[in-house]
């Protein structure tokens, strides 16, 4: 237990930093980490639970770019987007589906990468868009926040900006996430409640420090998150097909 403990701590650390940094992929960084020593499901769980605190904390932190009432816009899109998800599997196969999702994501990301400062017009169309196809893959693969942030990185200018939107979203996103992971009694199961604690005690304690090494990178943040987008979206990809 204790050699789980020294792992989780240092999972968390990392998970923390690429979060604070780029404003997204904590459980993108911790789950597949945090997999060597929880079994895959506790690891997701546990994400989930140390997403909200580090959800909140930012909360705070970014209040003034949050736009909550925007947020709400993407998850009843998301909400919609999994409809018509699940309605997709009943003619196609959620592999081939994730395939063929996934190449709009790899030609946005490959070409922020390119071209960092590229930015375009929001609207509710590109809005709606975003958080359909966020549900959609999100039953296909739990995959949900790729689409979203692309599409903030797409349409804000500020580091900030965007950290406050994807900060909006992702709270309402794992506070409805671990409600109804709990209504059905999944937490009820749950047998890494230590790890969980401890992941909590190490996000408070290392926040401030996340927060000065954000800042320390805050002239790349686009490029970096643009790149970090892309090797998740070509390493889910090589999965899916092998």
């Amino acid at each position: 237990m204790a050699v789980t403990l020294l792992l989780t701590a240092v999972t968390v650390a990392v998970s923390l930093a690429v979060r604070h940094v780029l404003g997204f992929g904590f459980s993108l960084t911790f789950v597949p980490l945090a997999s060597f020593f929880l079994t895959t499901r506790e690891a997701v769980l546990t994400a989930i639970l140390l997403e909200i605190v580090i959800g909140l904390l930012l909360a705070v932190e970014l209040r003034r770019h949050l736009r909550l009432r925007e947020s709400v816009q993407l998850q009843l899109a998301s909400l919609l987007g999994i409809v018509g998800g699940l309605g997709a599997l009943r003619i196609f196969s959620p592999a081939t589906l994730f395939r063929l999702s996934l190449i709009p994501l790899l030609a946005v990301a490959l070409l922020l990468c390119v071209r960092p400062n590229l930015k375009t017009r929001p609207s509710r169309a590109k809005l709606a868009a975003a958080g359909l196809m966020s549900g959609a893959m999100n039953v296909w693969a739990s995959f949900s926040g790729p689409p979203v942030v692309l599409y903030y990185l797409a349409t804000e200018a500020s580091a900030s900006a965007i950290k406050g939107l994807l900060t909006g979203y992702f709270l309402l996103l794992y506070l409805f996430t671990a409600a109804g992971l709990a209504f059905s009694g999944e937490y009820g199961r749950f047998a890494a409640w230590l790890p969980a604690l401890l992941g909590g005690v190490v996000i408070t304690v290392l926040f401030p420090l996340s927060r000065n090494l954000a800042g320390a990178v805050e002239p790349w943040f686009r490029r970096l998150a643009a790149g970090f987008l892309l090797l998740v979206a070509l390493a889910a990809l090589v999965k899916a097909l092998y």
